[in-house]
């Protein structure tokens, strides 16, 4: 499998190697003569590997024989980053998703009977979802497409069917679990693609709220649905791989699928901890996960280090409980309208007190529900203020009445956020800092294994190919590192 990673090669090809190519032989330990496994055999080997998480225990294996021989100290540095993966399951729209789920609870429920999928259709009327001969839902739709009242007409009466499916397999949800996770991702997919018409009618309260469960109402048979406007978060993409998520590097370059988290401790460039998770997990969230898979092997970073990804002051704090320091720049803060930003006032952490450039001061504040808070200073100083056309755009005569003039925010780990910030511009920050390009570099090896296209379905399989990349990078890396440094090998 090592191999197989090594060279990107399909199964069939790594057969072929194994049987013909004499490096292969020599490194697996066997005889010229010795034939190879057969393709079914590598598959099965690969899913029981993979089941049993012995690649996991490879590359911590690995890990620790380089801790043992000193080659990684405990307390050494480590760098972190992530990266995108394509995910292999089919990525559809609305119409379509819909179709697909439907016709996976259908071949769950007719698996169930005994009944072929197209006979089960037909009885229950599925016309629009039926399975399909050729092409797909939308591509079968004899609709004008331009016309928003027949893609209406069409979507609700695609969803009607998908209702009615749901009902009719509703009693064997409980004894089926392949129908319930059928049903349950069908559920899903309405739910978070679609949102109620709403008529006057309806409407109950001020803003058309209507008062009622909007999950519920989605899944009702007699309301009329639309195309939610905007992403659900946690939307499913596929229905082969329900795991996938939309991910975002910035706001033009999204994908769909995984991200790979891999953490490099920096004197070598030696992948030291793994984590493959949804697209749609924040960096900051994964770390936690990286300094765990450390910790179980022995090491104990000093400091991890990453881009402004990792700045999050309840990440910083975390850390900072376990022994590590977060290195990574903090996001600058911007002022509204070209006003004086958040820096340009002094935090008194001891007092609890706002100083403003123009020398008052407030402790007046008001809680945020996360558990920050909000300063105010008086409207009618800040309304007289000579500084106020570059402190605030707000109307001075508004601020007189309301009494509060300009506001600024106090994290809940304020004082987390300065340590960070006063510590940005030190020598030895920056030093570290400079260290990022060569878990960059990592990052481009993996990509040279192929871990950027993902292999297989779900997220602990992907996981399985990155763990593989990841080991295949070490062995390479830690190849070309005794070859230039012989000592290394005798340690």
């Amino acid at each position: 499998l090592c191999l197989q990673s090594y060279e990107g090669l399909p199964d069939r090809k790594a057969i072929e190697r194994m049987a013909f190519d004499l490096r292969w032989k020599a490194v697996l330990g066997l005889e010229v003569q010795d034939r190879a496994v057969g393709q079914s055999t590598l598959v099965e080997f690969r899913a029981r590997v993979q089941l049993h998480d012995k690649m996991e225990q490879a590359f911590g294996r690995f890990r620790s024989v380089l801790v043992e021989a000193g080659v990684i100290t405990p307390d050494q540095v480590q760098l972190m980053d992530s990266m995108a993966i394509w995910g292999r399951g089919a990525v559809e729209d609305t119409y379509n998703l819909i179709g697909s789920a439907v016709r996976k609870l259908l071949g769950a429920a007719s698996k169930r009977r005994g009944r072929k999928a197209v006979d089960l259709a037909s009885e229950l009327g599925l016309v629009l979802t039926a399975p399909p001969e050729t092409g797909s839902l939308k591509g079968r739709a004899e609709i004008d497409w331009s016309d928003a009242e027949e893609r209406r007409a069409f979507l609700n009466q695609l969803v009607g069917e998908a209702r009615g499916l749901l009902s009719a397999m509703a009693s064997d949800e409980s004894t089926d679990p392949e129908v319930a996770e059928a049903m349950a991702l069908l559920r899903r997919i309405l739910v978070q693609d679609l949102e109620v018409v709403t008529k006057p009618s309806d409407t109950q309260g001020p803003g058309g709220d209507t008062g009622g469960d909007e999950t519920q109402s989605v899944l009702e048979l007699d309301r009329e649905v639309e195309i939610r406007q905007g992403v659900a978060q946690e939307r499913v993409v596929s229905v082969g791989d329900p795991e996938m998520s939309h991910g975002h590097k910035s706001r033009d370059r999204r994908w769909d699928g995984y991200k790979a988290h891999v953490s490099v401790e920096a004197e070598h460039g030696l992948i030291t901890a793994v984590d493959v998770t949804a697209a749609n997990v924040h960096d900051a969230a994964a770390a936690p996960e990286l300094i765990a898979q450390q910790r179980e092997r022995g090491l104990a970073p000093e400091a991890m280090v990453g881009d402004m990804a990792y700045s999050a002051a309840d990440l910083r704090q975390w850390a900072s409980e376990q022994g590590t320091e977060i290195v990574a720049q903090v996001p600058p803060v911007r002022g509204k309208d070209g006003c004086f930003t958040k820096g340009a006032f002094h935090l008194d952490l001891v007092e609890e007190r706002v100083h403003c450039p123009a020398g008052q001061s407030t402790t007046h504040f008001t809680r945020q529900s996360g558990g920050g808070r909000v300063f105010h200073f008086d409207g009618a100083a800040c309304a007289t203020c000579s500084l106020r056309t570059q402190c605030t755009s707000r109307d001075p005569e508004k601020m007189r009445r309301s009494g509060h003039g300009r506001s600024v925010r106090w994290h809940r780990l304020e004082s987390v956020l300065q340590a960070a910030r006063a510590a940005a511009g030190t020598a030895r920050v920056q030093e570290l800092l400079a260290e990022r390009w060569k878990v960059e570099q990592v990052i481009a090896h993996l990509t040279h294994r192929g871990i950027r296209q993902a292999r297989y379905l779900g997220t602990r399989k992907v996981g399985f190919q990155a763990l593989t990349a990841a080991l295949v990078t070490n062995l390479v890396r830690w190849t070309g590192l005794f070859q230039h440094n012989p000592a290394l090998l005798t340690a």
